[in-house]
């Protein structure tokens, strides 16, 4: 069978936003999802462990930052909201809110 006949099959198929997904983001054994729901989830494999709400609009990006003042990192995420928004685990609101954009945000990068 030639490379470009191959099928591929999922490994697994996770459902736990109610709307669609934007971005995904894996992180050692963590993998971070975002979607129009307005949510970032955290999984540790196919389980959910963490789910925050912490935007008023889509979540279109997310990604992980090391940080030395947060040894178990950061969580980053931004949407439509016009807000990048930084968080880690147990947190119920952002430890920073980088506000600025006048336009949606689509992409992040660390």
């Amino acid at each position: 069978m030639s490379h470009s006949a191959r099928k591929y099959l999922p490994l697994a198929e996770i459902e736990a936003h109610s709307q669609d997904v934007k971005c995904v983001f894996y992180h050692k054994n963590l993998l971070l999802s975002c979607s129009r729901d307005k949510t970032v989830n955290v999984y540790d494999g196919t389980e959910l462990i963490e789910s925050f709400n912490m935007h008023s609009g889509y979540v279109n990006a997310v990604t992980w930052l090391e940080c030395s003042q947060f040894p178990e990192g950061l969580i980053v995420s931004a949407g439509t909201d016009k807000i990048i928004q930084l968080y880690s685990f147990g947190c119920t609101e952002p430890i920073f809110s980088l506000i600025g954009h006048t336009e949606n945000i689509c992409s992040l990068s660390t």
